[in-house]
């Protein structure tokens, strides 16, 4: 946050206070918009923080296993910590809370990513490879233990409030054990959702990383060019609906397997 803060001093260095004041009402007011929203709906505390788990937990996968390959970059970093403040990015904080207000169907959030120096790695292909299905694989074992956990709570309570989740209706968190079964349903989804994400072969995701282990000199170049454009080309997925087209079906199947898992069929 201080790193943000800082940028923004020096972007507006020279601003008149009149507009800086101006800035200072509209972010206040937003802020007390988004407060009373959550005061409100207590519910998008519960999603982010499920989100926030899911993600760290993936970054340090990430971390601890470059680090295991040779490369102490996110060791000398900090990052090989479960402390939040080490993780957190305040724009990837922001906007699934947004996102949530506004109903979107699609939630997306991030930490900052762990820094990697690939040439550090031992075995430079399964270096990469495995640092790259790091985050993936920690998301599948959050998600398969949140599931097990469920699978000893009741039933009914599992059930009704997955299907609450799944359609989009609201949850009373207060009532019951009904906010650690909305946490563990929340956590299981994000987690299903991050892994698939993920791997689509897209820089700067995961699965770029995995195409990069076996990609020959043509293909490299292709994807190291592709990386300034990556989030846009994922956002114009997102817009047109291509990226649901690519998600859901393996979500659904997931999730379904899961249930069965779980015992709620």
């Amino acid at each position: 946050m201080k790193n943000y803060l800082r940028q923004f001093q020096a972007m507006n260095r020279g601003v008149s206070k009149k507009t800086i004041y101006i800035y200072g009402t509209i972010l206040a007011l937003i802020g007390i918009v988004v407060l009373q929203k959550i005061f409100l709906k207590p519910q998008i505390l519960v999603i982010v923080i499920a989100l926030f788990c899911a993600v760290i937990l993936h970054e340090v996968a990430h971390g601890y296993v470059a680090y295991l390959m040779g490369d102490p970059t996110a060791k000398i970093a900090g990052r090989l910590t479960l402390n939040p403040k080490n993780h957190i990015d305040p724009v990837g904080t922001i906007v699934p809370i947004v996102l949530i207000l506004m109903g979107s169907p699609v939630v997306i959030g991030w930490a900052k990513p762990v820094p990697v120096n690939y040439s550090l790695l031992k075995n430079s292909k399964k270096g990469i490879l495995l640092v790259a299905l790091a985050g993936v694989f920690v998301n599948m074992i959050n998600a398969l233990v949140g599931a097990t956990i469920l699978k000893f709570l009741p039933k009914e309570k599992v059930t009704e409030i997955l299907i609450n989740v799944l359609h989009g209706t609201d949850v009373n968190i207060f009532i019951g054990m009904n906010i650690l079964v909305f946490f563990l349903v929340y956590f299981v989804l994000i987690n299903i959702a991050l892994a698939i994400f993920n791997l689509i072969p897209i820089p700067p995701l995961d699965g770029s990383r995995v195409v990069l282990a076996f990609a020959n000199l043509k293909v490299r170049r292709l994807l190291n060019a592709m990386e300034k454009y990556g989030f846009v080309i994922i956002l114009a997925l997102l817009y047109f609906g291509i990226l649901d087209m690519i998600i859901q079906p393996t979500f659904n199947f997931v999730i379904q397997n899961l249930v069965k898992y779980i015992g709620l069929v």
